[in-house]
């Protein structure tokens, strides 16, 4: 997966993350070959079945200034929301590694 070189503005990062709470949709970091967190991936999961559909997925790159990449990911992938999704889902890629250092950085 590539990301495109357009940068998020502030205010529509914002949105999105109002999404991913209000939504209840599940993040993943997008992990390079190399073991950097190149990107975020956002899922949707239909609870009765839990199938898993990939909604839209943003670069680190594409990320409004001012916003931290450990930071976004510890209130993404680490928040009391995103844990009670990926446990719903027994498949090795959406594993989530316990700390941001964890990641090849």
């Amino acid at each position: 997966m590539e990301f495109t070189k357009y940068k998020i503005p502030k205010k529509e990062f914002e949105k999105i993350l109002l999404l991913i709470n209000k939504e209840r949709l599940l993040v993943i970091p997008k992990v390079s070959l190399l073991g950097f967190i190149e990107g975020y991936q956002i899922f949707d999961i239909e609870m009765m079945t839990k199938e898993v559909t990939l909604i839209t997925a943003f670069g680190t790159e594409q990320l409004p200034k001012g916003i931290e990449p450990k930071d976004l990911f510890y209130a993404l992938c680490k928040s009391t929301q995103n844990k009670e999704l990926s446990s719903l889902i027994d498949k090795p890629k959406f594993n989530i590694k316990e700390e941001f250092e964890d990641y090849d950085y």
